[in-house]
């Protein structure tokens, strides 16, 4: 008669280490500004890259020209769809190396863009022009990071400040936005200051339970 055999046993799973996790843990909040640095960094020299890989958007030489009249002119007519903020930001590189708008296009117009093409054109720096409109827009970009790592700084949550600056920095959209000269990341920055706790004059947003 055979004999039976005993059931093998399935290996059960070790209870998880406390001490690992913790060490995890502290390793992660002693090299948090050094991982938060490397991401922002490595995040904006990707944007960066950019700048004269694609060619203007439809709406960036209206942006453009739009910020420059407020710099030239200290008017701001030629389209008010927008607040200035973010089109000063976008115009003031191309003001600094001599680009102005020859012209005043009627209001809400097709000339709008038309001036905005004239000062990325103008002495052939079509590149230079661009870029330095687009870079503009990468303190907003850098600001939202900061705005996401003091929220988290007060929640007294590492992990998730670092976590999301890492989803966040590795967005195509977000990449993309960030590197162009338009009214986009500006916005996104500023809803940011809405998480911010300095905003509050807190230590924790209004919504945390931890205060």
């Amino acid at each position: 008669m055979a004999s039976k055999r005993a059931p093998a046993l399935s290996p059960k799973a070790g209870p998880k280490d406390p001490q690992r996790s913790r060490f995890s843990m502290s390793a992660l909040e002693r090299h948090a500004t050094v991982i938060a640095f490397l991401l922002v960094l490595f995040a904006s020299a990707r944007i960066i890259a950019t700048y004269t890989v694609f060619n203007h958007t439809s709406d960036e030489p209206n942006h453009i020209a739009c910020g420059m009249e407020w710099i030239q002119n200290g008017t701001y007519t030629f389209e008010t769809q927008h607040p200035p903020l973010a089109r000063v930001a976008v115009a003031l590189g191309p003001y600094l190396i001599g680009a102005r708008v020859r012209s005043k296009p009627a209001p809400d117009s097709l000339d709008v863009p038309i001036e905005g093409l004239q000062i990325l054109s103008r002495d052939h720096r079509y590149d230079l022009t661009l870029a330095l409109a687009r870079l503009g827009v990468l303190p907003f970009f850098l600001a939202r990071v900061r705005d996401g790592l003091l929220v988290g700084a007060a929640l007294s949550w590492t992990a998730g400040s670092i976590s999301g600056t890492l989803f966040f920095t590795f967005t195509p959209p977000v990449l993309a936005h960030a590197g162009l000269a338009t009214t986009d990341m500006p916005l996104t920055a500023c809803l940011g200051l809405l998480s911010s706790p300095h905003l509050f004059g807190s230590k924790s947003p209004p919504w945390s339970t931890r205060h």
